[in-house]
């Protein structure tokens, strides 16, 4: 029976160590976990181009627009740019509708997370994709 007893310890021992020795994380360097971006404070000022539309803003944008009231809004730092097309409803709503949505997934071949959620205001009569 003496026997069995130091198995029994010497297996409970090496098992121990084994297990206390093992349980050790290496230290690894991880890369930073958030991106951090410095912009400028934002300062805006009136656009007013003659259009029947007017809105604020940021003085760091370049802004475009042609005879049709359609504007090109450009932030060269940034390397981004936003498109706006101005159009006159007459009794063609859904018609604009549909070519917003075509236009839409046409650059969802190039850019993902673009969600179609129509928008409509009737009180002001505002429309918009």
């Amino acid at each position: 029976m003496n026997y069995f007893k130091v198995n029994n310890l010497i297996f409970i021992i090496l098992s121990l160590s084994i297990l206390v020795t093992s349980c050790k994380e290496d230290v690894l360097p991880k890369p930073k976990a958030q991106l951090r971006l410095q912009y400028q404070n934002p300062s805006y000022i009136l656009n007013d181009q003659n259009c029947p539309y007017q809105f604020e803003i940021s003085t760091l944008a370049e802004v475009k627009t042609n005879d049709k009231c359609w504007a090109n809004i450009n932030y060269p730092d940034m390397n981004a740019s936003i498109n706006i097309t101005y159009r006159t409803i007459d009794h063609n709503l859904k018609e604009l509708f549909i070519e917003s949505e075509k236009l839409t997934f046409k650059h969802a071949i190039k850019a993902d997370g673009i969600s179609s959620i129509p928008y409509s205001n009737k009180v002001k009569n505002v429309y918009g994709a």
